[in-house]
């Protein structure tokens, strides 16, 4: 969605989850939906944002990287339980 318009766009958005999650939902909000669009509130359409292919380029980027993360070496800990865990065990 924002590859193509620029923007998350909310009707798009609630569309898809309803879709993804409770299809039949959907009928239940069709009232509200229609309340919040009369109102101005949210957009049937989406409107594109200006320089469209700058972000885009800058998404293909930002895709390209993949950071490697570093490597940590963390001593091993056998004893976790017990008062061998502060050095109180029976060996002591």
């Amino acid at each position: 969605m924002v590859r193509r318009y620029g923007r998350s766009y909310e009707t798009g958005l609630l569309l898809l989850f309803f879709l993804r999650t409770k299809p039949l939902a959907l009928f239940g909000w069709r009232r509200a939906g229609f309340a919040l669009w009369r109102r101005g509130r949210i957009r049937l359409l989406p409107e594109k944002i200006e320089g469209i292919d700058g972000l885009r380029r800058i998404i293909a980027k930002a895709e390209t990287f993949d950071l490697p993360q570093e490597a940590v070496e963390r001593p091993t800990i056998t004893d976790t339980v017990g008062y061998a865990a502060i050095g109180l065990g029976a060996s002591s």
